[in-house]
């Protein structure tokens, strides 16, 4: 083996050793690409059947366990790397609480019982802390409220958006639902800045965007997804957003997904980046590899989690659904 200096010459730019380790990292990148591609492939016709099927029953249901994996990942995350132990079952009981409301509040159904229970389910936490074998209320209930709350708050916000719907069509799938298309929406502008922002970031990034968070964004990247997003929220607003709005006029769509389009390439690297926060500190690469080429569901839902709501407000009190 070679002395740490001897190393570091042999591997000197231009050098035989630096071409190999470029070589080596290309590959890598190739087969990270394909296996999202492989993923894209699967995933996105399958979320377009769940998404318009029924009255969006089914797209909750496997919203909510979605939901219930991810903040198992970062649980996961949590117990692995640090001396912390999150409290399972609270996080699970809240996240699946949360999904529940959402759904009682798209159908129209009771949501009176929301407050009632999670004061409860907070109280019962807390008094789960007393146990001998517990006694660490801070240091297990700090992840544990973390990781209901952020899959919890955010990620619901899909299934109040595919509640902003039309009167329900006959048949098993409902082509023309406003809410189940204002969610392909939420999931094109949010997707299209992901996709536009790697593939400009692994070509012509140089500028390091936050170098310490995630060392492999650009501001070249953030640039061209924010572009990328802004395009596909004008082209496909017309179309997604048209029964959505309170008004029979879609020429003026195109601006407000323009908008929104925006807005998207914004909080999606606002959501990768805070989500690269958490993970850096546990120094972990992923949440965990449930999707090839993606990691876990928290990595590859981060940006949609950040966009979502920014997508249901405008809907409620722009286009006047609500």
């Amino acid at each position: 083996m070679l002395p740490s200096g001897y190393a570091a010459v042999a591997c000197m730019p231009g050098s035989r050793c630096a071409r190999a380790r470029r070589q080596h990292f290309i590959r890598k990148g190739n087969h990270i690409l394909l296996a999202r591609v492989l993923a894209g492939v699967v995933g996105i016709p399958l979320l377009v059947v769940v998404l318009f099927a029924g009255d969006g029953l089914l797209f909750a249901a496997v919203a909510c366990s979605v939901g219930l994996i991810g903040v198992q990942e970062m649980y996961r995350g949590v117990a692995g790397h640090t001396p912390a132990r999150p409290v399972g079952w609270v996080g699970w009981l809240g996240v699946a609480m949360a999904f529940a409301a959402a759904r009682c509040w798209a159908v129209g159904a009771p949501t009176w019982w929301v407050t009632p229970a999670f004061t409860g389910l907070l109280m019962v936490a807390l008094v789960s802390q007393l146990s001998p074998s517990r006694r660490a209320p801070v240091r297990d209930l700090g992840p544990t409220v973390l990781g209901a709350v952020y899959v919890g708050a955010l990620l619901p916000y899909l299934v109040l958006l595919r509640g902003t719907d039309s009167p329900a069509a006959a048949g098993i799938f409902h082509w023309h639902s406003a809410g189940a298309r204002a969610v392909l929406f939420a999931f094109v502008v949010a997707w299209a800045g992901d996709t536009a922002a790697y593939f400009v970031g692994r070509g012509l990034g140089k500028h390091k965007l936050c170098p310490t968070l995630s060392p492999g964004k650009t501001v070249e990247g953030l640039v061209g997804g924010m572009v990328a997003a802004a395009a596909a929220g004008e082209l496909t607003g017309p179309w997604l957003l048209r029964l959505v709005a309170s008004y029979p006029v879609s020429s003026g769509l195109a601006l407000h997904g323009l908008l929104l389009g925006v807005a998207a390439g914004l909080l999606g690297p606002a959501g990768d980046l805070c989500k690269s926060a958490m993970k850096r500190e546990l120094g972990i690469k992923d949440f965990g590899g449930l999707i090839p080429g993606h990691g876990g569901v928290l990595d590859r839902f981060d940006s949609v989690m950040f966009v979502s709501p920014a997508v249901f407000y405008y809907c409620a009190y722009v286009l006047g659904t609500r």
